[in-house]
Parts: C-alpha cells; structure tokens; sequence
C-alpha cells in the first residue's frame, strides 16, 4: 500500500475524483468521530461508482428497457444495498454479454467481496438506523473494524487508475468528417 503520508489523496490511490476527494476529507479530520462518518460515505462512494459505470456500459451494450427502468429505480434512492445489487445485477448482464468494459469489476465478485459488502454496509446501517452520531470515544473503538475492511476495498478498485472517466460536453462538428468536444474529467 502507498504510504498515505507521502502524497495526495488522487495519487496515492489513482482513483476517480470523487473517491479521492472523499478519502481526502477522512485524511482531513482529526475527530475520530467525523472520521467514522466519512469512512461509511467513501465506501458508498466507491460502490456508486463502480455501479455507475456497469449501469452506462449495460445500456451502452443495448440493455432490455424493462433492466434499464429497474435499474434506473434503484437509483432513485439509492442506499447502499441498492448500489451493490445494481452492481451485481449489471456486473452479471455485463457477464452474459461479452463481459464488462472494465474486465476487472467482474473479477471483484468472489468471496472477499462478498466478505466486503457483507461487512461495511453492516457498520453502515448500524451507524444510520441506530447512532446518526457517534462519540469520539465510540469512533475510536468502532473506526480499527471499519478502516481496515474500506482499506481492503481501495486496494481492491485501483485498477480505476487504468481508465480515464470524464464527460464529454459541448461537443460541435467541425466540417463534414471532423468533430471537436471538450473533455471534463472526473
């Protein structure tokens, strides 16, 4: 693992913005508190995303309309819960049809994933539905069974560090044959 000390958040995991900004504001705080909660939303975080981009490749690669609505229910409001089984849904559609354009999310889905997913929506749930807020004191107990399961999953999503995301916008055509956009990274 890359010594979190020694470089920035989007370095030092090579992941999409959004992840290391995340993971940069659990490096920010102090409040072991605070930390706990932005712990729980960087994991939500990386599971958004990795269910994001299977749900854009399944209706890039012509997904019955019927999946898409589902999926795009599931989004609605999505919790945690519903993002893992988006992924898992997309991730098996993906599977049945030719694979995923990012070939490691299929890989992702054996028995440490499921130990994963299993366990920080637990801690998730448990801090949501029961605490809202925790102690520092609380944190301090509770942060060691947490940290080190949503370190487990960074080193396991490194492999984003392979694609560029971004969006494509104010795309204009530029003569008969050529076309020119702008890239927004994420």
């Amino acid at each position: 693992m890359i010594d979190p000390r020694t470089t920035g958040a989007t370095t030092r995991f090579l992941l999409p913005h959004p992840i290391a900004g995340l993971y940069a504001r659990v490096q920010a705080v102090h409040e072991p508190s605070l930390r706990y909660g932005y712990y729980l939303r960087l994991a939500e975080g990386v599971f958004k995303v990795l269910a994001l981009v299977n749900f854009a490749d399944a209706v890039a690669r012509g997904a019955p309309d019927g999946r898409v609505r589902k999926w795009l229910k599931s989004m609605e409001r999505p919790s945690m819960g519903k993002l893992l089984a988006l992924n898992l849904s997309t991730i098996k559609y993906l599977n049945a049809h030719g694979g995923p354009f990012i070939a490691e999310a299929a890989a992702l889905l054996d028995e440490d994933w499921d130990d994963l997913t299993a366990l920080i929506p637990k801690q998730r749930n448990y801090y949501a539905h029961r605490l809202l807020a925790v102690s520092d004191a609380e944190a301090r107990e509770r942060l060691p069974s947490l940290k080190a399961p949503i370190h487990r999953l960074l080193n396991r999503v490194q492999f984003f560090q392979n694609y560029l995301f971004g969006v494509s916008r104010r795309t204009e055509r530029a003569g008969r044959r050529d076309a020119t956009a702008a890239w927004r990274s994420w």
